[in-house]
């Protein structure tokens, strides 16, 4: 299980998936069928199949590890939501919205039966449903779901917490899918607050939340401000040690897309081909690389006019 955790943490899922049916096969020759261990391994190849977008894959091991976590445990144990709400987000991302919804209120009823009282498992629940709700465009009701699930993070942890101000990221998040772009930036900016008060340096978390924050106001034709906070969280990043090349990545990616919307073509170029020159020596950079080359494609389209 080490093993697979060190690969699934580079992203190397195929490898950790390698890892842990090597060890559900250990475990299916040492114990009974029903072995508790199961549940875990099932959920995780699921997990991981999930990740790589092997749909089919991962949907015969998350039923897997949900029948055998009942079969054990009952119908109500602590393990089933989490396969409930991977298995909504396969229906989502087929397009079956109503099996997606079906899951996911399952997953939160047996976790409001499992756990009596507020419970982080809830805000979990909550928030699932509040972004799925999001993604229907359906503004009260994932209002009403990712407030019930802060109200209960902050019962459980303080107004001031970690939980809060990740969840209040995810009401961001939800409301600029729903096209409330100041609202967003409302809760943006009471996340932030929270994490600057908790945290003395940039986390990914932290750095993800802020730089989401700026391009956001790049879309509220804002492009000045964007840039500045850009700037600032790269500024603060650099004076950090050390310094991890994918998030530094990151940053330069925004800022490069944030000078490209204003027109400073030039300059984006030049990052861009710095940036590029990066990520072709960073581990795990694929997908942001591919990003940056399709963004250079366009700067230097541009400049050809």
């Amino acid at each position: 299980m080490r093993l697979s955790n060190i690969e699934s943490s580079e992203s190397n899922y195929l490898k950790a998936i390698e890892y842990i049916k090597n060890s559900t096969h250990i475990y299916s020759q040492l114990y009974e069928d029903d072995y508790y261990e199961l549940v875990i391994n099932y959920n995780l190849i699921g997990s991981f199949y999930t990740y790589i977008h092997n749909y089919d894959s991962a949907t015969i091991y998350l039923e897997r590890s949900l029948t055998l976590a009942r079969k054990i445990f009952g119908e109500n144990n602590i393990y089933s939501p989490g396969s409930l709400n991977l298995l909504a987000r396969i229906a989502y991302n087929r397009g079956d919205l109503k099996e997606a919804k079906k899951l996911l209120l399952e997953s939160y009823n047996q976790v409001k039966n499992t756990y009596l009282g507020p419970h982080a498992t809830k805000t979990t629940a909550l928030s699932n449903l509040s972004i799925f709700y999001s993604g229907l465009g359906l503004s009260d009701s994932s209002r009403l779901f990712i407030d019930q699930a802060i109200n209960m993070a902050d019962e459980l942890y303080g107004p001031n917490s970690y939980r809060v101000a990740y969840l209040k990221q995810t009401a961001a998040s939800n409301n600029i899918t729903l096209g409330n772009r100041i609202q967003a930036a409302e809760y943006y900016e009471q996340a932030i607050k929270i994490y600057d008060s908790l945290f003395s340096k940039l986390t990914p978390e932290i750095i993800r939340c802020k730089l989401d924050y700026a391009m956001n106001f790049v879309e509220l034709d804002q492009k000045n401000t964007a840039l500045d906070l850009i700037n600032s969280v790269k500024s603060n990043y650099i004076s950090q040690k050390p310094i991890d090349s994918l998030n530094l990545a990151d940053i330069n990616s925004m800022l490069s897309q944030t000078l490209f919307r204003m027109n400073r073509l030039s300059e984006a170029q030049d990052l861009l081909l710095d940036n590029i020159e990066l990520l072709q020596r960073t581990k795990g950079g694929d997908r942001m690389l591919n990003y940056n080359q399709k963004l250079l494609n366009k700067v230097e389209a541009d400049l050809k006019k």
